[in-house]
């Protein structure tokens, strides 16, 4: 006899997590701590000796049973937390309108990285070696400005998750002077 045989045994007496463990790749594991509750060998066959006993399979029975309400009540927190997430999304995506200035921040970007794009496939279908070296010139100095834009985009998506979360936990939101001055502090 092996744990997946007994984890089988304990399947076909109704006990679905526990038989489910046993068969599982950490069977030896989930086995030798079942076994050290109810006092028998950690062997697959003192364990299966065990479990004939009524009582044994009373309190394998009482596992499985709290096993489950733990289980349903892990599920409940977390779909209320998850139902609590939904509604401030919702409260704080009808605060802010389209044209909030960091979503117009983050559609000039978008526009400009397609307008770019663009611009390149047409200069590269037309294969002009002059405009080709204009467009270049003109986007090198351009390139600070579109690099700024998108560490700016950066950071007001960090600044929005960081409030998020500060509002989430209930903590207070720490300011840009303490997140700088968090780096200089000796660790």
């Amino acid at each position: 006899m092996n744990w997946g045989d007994l984890g089988k045994t304990l399947l076909g007496m109704g006990l679905p997590t526990l038989g489910g463990l046993l068969v599982g790749p950490a069977g030896a594991l989930v086995g030798k701590v079942i076994a050290d509750q109810i006092g028998a060998p950690a062997t697959p066959e003192g364990l299966g000796k065990a479990i004939a006993d009524p009582e044994v399979q009373k309190r394998l029975a009482e596992t499985e049973t709290e096993w489950a309400r733990a289980t349903a009540a892990i599920a409940q927190s977390a779909a209320s937390q998850s139902d609590s997430i939904n509604q401030t999304i919702r409260a704080e995506q009808g605060t802010i309108s389209w044209h909030h200035w960091r979503h117009l921040l983050g559609y000039v970007t978008g526009a400009w990285a397609i307008g770019i794009a663009a611009a390149t496939t047409r200069l590269l279908w037309t294969l002009d070696p002059v405009q080709i070296a204009a467009a270049v010139t003109l986007l090198t100095a351009m390139w600070t400005f579109f690099a700024a834009l998108c560490a700016l985009n950066g950071y007001v998506a960090m600044d929005n998750t960081r409030r998020t979360s500060a509002a989430a936990s209930g903590s207070a939101v720490p300011s840009v002077i303490d997140l700088v001055g968090s780096l200089f502090k000796r660790k």
